[in-house]
């Protein structure tokens, strides 16, 4: 019995000397990566596509990039702030198309926590070109803000989300579309809202949209602010 005792506490000991070490490889473990890249499709030495995806890029026929510094990766849990992104649209005045890929080997979909102000065009002073976003290859099963996603993107004209797109996790819709003046499609209709607090401002100053469906919006007390 004693044997059997002493032999128990001694792995009991051994397992909680390594309790601390474990915790640390996991805080010290790298996060989940994003990529993105602007290249330039027209080879003017203008780049003028910014693509988002789950895995590194692979130029396409007829891309180029004019440097190394024109691609790059962030945390998937990252949130950006307005106008502090990796890609910088000062930096890139002539980005017109947007997409968002999956890992064309396996498929793997992007998965961030947050969207805030990817698309959001505010610094540039009515400059922006951004005509159309593709995000097909963007996953919603971890996403919670997506505030001021395509805020004063002006020149915007369509936005493709996957037909199942998945925002039962998100919290934050404020601002999301505000001012995009030229939009004329957006497909909302499928989208679970049960979590949402924030929808203010979503759509105000959209002065072209088409065909807007929210009838299926399941709304709650969730939400404290309905404007625009």
């Amino acid at each position: 019995m004693k044997r059997k005792l002493f032999a128990f506490l001694l792995a009991l000991s051994l397992a909680l000397s390594l309790l601390p070490a474990a915790a640390m490889a996991d805080e010290t473990a790298e996060k989940e990566q994003i990529y993105w890249a602007v290249v330039d499709t027209n080879s003017d030495s203008t780049p003028d596509k910014l693509v988002i995806s789950s895995a590194l890029y692979t130029l396409a026929e007829g891309e180029t990039l004019a440097s190394e510094t024109d691609r790059g990766s962030f945390d998937y849990d990252a949130r950006f702030s307005r106008g502090i992104l990796p890609w910088k649209y000062e930096t890139y005045p002539n980005i017109t198309t947007a997409v968002v890929l999956a890992n064309a080997d396996g498929g793997k979909m992007v998965a961030p926590v947050n969207t805030r102000a990817w698309f959001d065009q505010a610094n540039i002073d009515r400059k922006q070109k951004l005509v159309s976003v593709d995000l097909s290859g963007l996953s919603g099963e971890r996403l919670e803000n997506m505030c001021v996603m395509f805020q004063y993107a002006k020149q915007l004209e369509t936005v493709n989300f996957p037909a199942d797109f998945d925002t039962s996790h998100v919290t934050d819709m404020s601002y999301m579309f505000n001012y995009c003046e030229k939009l004329q499609t957006v497909n909302v209709s499928g989208w679970d809202m049960s979590n949402v607090e924030r929808i203010e401002w979503m759509f105000d100053h959209c002065l072209k949209v088409n065909n807007l469906d929210t009838s299926r919006w399941n709304i709650t007390s969730k939400i404290t602010n309905l404007q625009r």
